[in-house]
C-alpha cells in the first residue's frame, strides 16, 4: 500500500533512527543516496531498502522525483532522515488512506529546536502516479502539482518529529546558508511567495534582519499565502522591531497579526512584553486576559509552541511589580501546576518553608526567570540572602535579570560575590549590559587594570553593537583622566 521514498547524504547519525520509526510499517523501501561518504548506505541497506544513487544538482525536489519514480505501491510516503513517526501514528496514517481512497495527505510536523517546539502541517502522502512532481530547489513542495492533477489535499492527524534543527547555533547557521544560496536560486526563476517566506526565515536565523523583513514583506503582499505563514512572517518581523528598539512597528505588526488569526495566546503575550517595556501595565495585563482564551492548540499549518503557563508567569510578574493584588490572584489561580502555584503563594505571603527553599533551583526551569526574582525580591533580606546562595544563578539567561539580581546583592551588602557571577554569566554569555556594570564595580574599586580590560573587550564590539561606541569613548577619557 505504501512506498516510504526518503533522500540521503551522510546520515549516519539519524538514518537508524528513522527507519526504525518506519521500515516495518511501509510495504516498499526506497532510500536515494546524493554522495554519501559515511555509512549511510549500509544501514539502509540493513533495512532492505531499495538504494539508489542521484547525482547531487543543488535541487531538492529534482533527488524528491528520482526518488519516488521507481515507486511501486499505491501510495508515496516521503520523510527526511532526520525524521520519525510514532507508532501510533502508522494506524492513523492507514485509517486516512482506507477512508479517504484517492486523496493525499498532509500530516502534523513537529520540529524540536534548541530554543523550543515548532508545529505545523506538510503535505507528504499522496498517491501514486506519474503525473505528480516536486518543485522548488529548497523547501521543496508537492502541493500545486497535486493540486494541478484534480487531487484533493485533506488533513490527517498522524504525526512527523523533525529533529533537524535540534542543533547548536553553528550547524543552524551552516543550514541557514545553504538553504538560502538555494532558495534565492529559485527565487531568480519565478517570485514564489512561499519560497520568499522561507528565504526571511533563513536570513532571519542568519540574523541579517533587513533582508529577512524584505522577503517577509514581499511574502505577505501574495493573497495566496497560507494565512498561517502571514501570521507568522507579521510576528517575525515584530519580533526584530522589538530587538531594535522600534516598540511602535513592533505593536503595530502584532496587532495585524491578532486581526488576521486572533485565537493565538501567543501574539497577546508579545504584545504584553511589549506593553511593560513601554511602562503600559494595565493594558499589559488586560492583553494577557484576553490570551488566556485561547488555552487551546489550534489547527494551524504553522505554528510556534506555546505554554500558556509563560503568559500566566508573566501576568504575575506584572501583577506583583504593580501591586495589582486582585489581578495576581486572578492569573494564581489559573496555573496548572498545584505544586508550584503553593510555592508562589508562598513566597508571596512570605511563608517560609525549607523545603520551598531547597526547591528554588527546580523553580527555575518552571517558571520564567523574571518572575521567581521579583518573588525572591519582595522577600526581607535574611531571606533574600538565604534563597540566592542556594539559588543556582549559572542557570539565569536573562541579562536583565543577572544585574537585577547583582544590584539587589550589591545594594543590601549581602554575603554573596556579586563580580564571579557577573564573570560566570560572561563566559557562556556576549553582553555588553553585564560588561558594562562589571565597569561600575571595579570603578566604584578603582581597579583601573579591570576597568581597561573590559573597555577593551567593549571596543571589540562597537562594530556589532555601534550605539557602544559613545559610551566607550566617554569611559576612555574617564580611564584616562583618572591615571594621570
Amino acid at each position: 500500500m505504501i512506498s516510504l521514498c526518503m533522500i540521503v547524504k551522510n546520515e549516519e547519525k539519524n538514518l537508524h533512527r528513522s527507519l526504525t520509526s518506519a521500515a516495518q510499517f511501509v510495504d516498499e523501501l526506497l532510500v536515494t543516496d546524493t554522495g554519501s561518504t559515511d555509512d549511510t548506505i549500509k544501514i539502509a541497506e540493513n533495512f532492505k531498502a531499495k538504494v539508489s544513487f542521484f547525482e547531487w544538482n543543488n535541487n531538492f525536489s529534482d533527488a524528491r522525483n528520482y526518488s519516488i519514480k521507481n515507486a511501486n505501491e499505491e501510495y508515496i510516503l516521503f520523510l527526511d532522515a532526520d525524521e520519525e513517526i510514532s507508532f501510533e501514528s502508522w494506524q492513523i496514517i492507514k485509517n486516512c488512506i482506507s477512508r479517504n481512497k484517492g486523496k493525499a495527505f498532509r500530516l502534523n510536523l513537529k520540529s524540536k529546536m534548541q530554543s523550543g517546539t515548532n508545529y505545523g502541517k506538510s503535505t507528504r502522502l499522496f498517491p501514486n502516479t506519474p503525473f505528480v512532481k516536486f518543485a522548488g530547489k529548497a523547501h521543496e513542495q508537492v502541493d500545486n502539482s497535486l493540486i494541478e492533477n484534480n487531487i484533493e489535499i485533506i488533513d490527517c492527524e498522524a504525526e512527523i518529529i523533525h529533529h533537524g534543527y535540534d542543533v547548536d547555533e553553528e550547524d543552524l547557521l551552516n543550514k541557514a546558508e545553504r538553504n538560502l544560496h538555494l532558495l534565492l536560486s529559485d527565487y531568480k526563476t519565478g517570485h514564489n511567495s512561499f519560497v520568499a517566506f522561507h528565504i526571511g526565515v533563513s536570513y532571519d536565523i542568519l540574523k541579517k534582519y533587513d533582508e529577512a523583513i524584505h522577503y517577509y514583506e514581499i511574502a505577505l503582499f501574495d493573497d495566496n499565502l497560507y494565512i498561517d505563514y502571514k501570521v507568522h512572517a507579521l510576528r517575525s518581523i515584530s519580533l526584530i522591531h522589538f530587538k531594535m528598539g522600534k516598540d511602535d512597528l513592533a505593536l503595530n505588526y502584532l496587532q495585524n497579526a491578532i486581526e488576521m488569526q486572533p485565537n493565538q495566546a501567543e501574539l497577546y503575550f508579545l504584545v504584553s512584553k511589549i506593553l511593560v517595556k513601554n511602562r503600559k501595565f494595565d493594558e499589559a495585563l488586560s492583553f494577557c486576559k484576553k490570551g488566556l482564551s485561547f488555552k487551546q492548540k489550534s489547527n494551524f499549518v504553522i505554528r510556534n509552541d506555546f505554554d500558556i503557563d509563560q503568559l500566566i508567569y508573566h501576568a504575575l510578574d506584572i501583577a506583583l511589580n504593580t501591586n495589582q493584588k486582585n489581578d495576581f490572584s486572578f492569573f494564581l489561580n489559573k496555573l496548572s501546576n498545584k505544586s508550584i502555584k503553593e510555592i508562589i503563594k508562598n513566597l508571596h505571603q512570605e511563608i517560609y518553608k525549607e523545603d520551598d527553599f531547597n526547591r528554588i533551583n527546580e523553580l527555575m526551569n518552571k517558571m520564567t526567570e523574571s518572575l521567581l526574582i521579583s518573588l525572591i525580591l519582595k522577600l526581607n533580606k535574611t531571606y533574600q540572602e538565604k534563597i540566592l546562595q542556594k539559588l543556582d544563578l549559572n542557570k539565569i539567561e536573562s541579562e536583565q535579570e543577572i544585574i537585577r539580581i547583582v544590584s539587589q546583592i550589591d545594594s543590601l551588602k549581602l554575603d554573596i560575590d556579586s563580580e564571579k557571577i557577573l564573570n560566570q554569566y560572561l563566559l557562556k554569555n556576549e553582553s555588553p549590559a553585564v560588561l558594562t556594570y562589571l565597569i561600575s564595580i571595579y570603578l566604584e574599586k578603582n581597579n583601573l587594570e579591570k576597568v581597561a580590560e573590559i573597555l577593551k573587550k567593549l571596543n571589540e564590539m562597537t562594530n556589532k553593537f555601534p550605539e557602544l561606541k559613545r559610551y566607550v569613548d566617554i569611559l576612555n577619557i574617564q580611564l584616562m583622566n583618572a591615571r594621570k
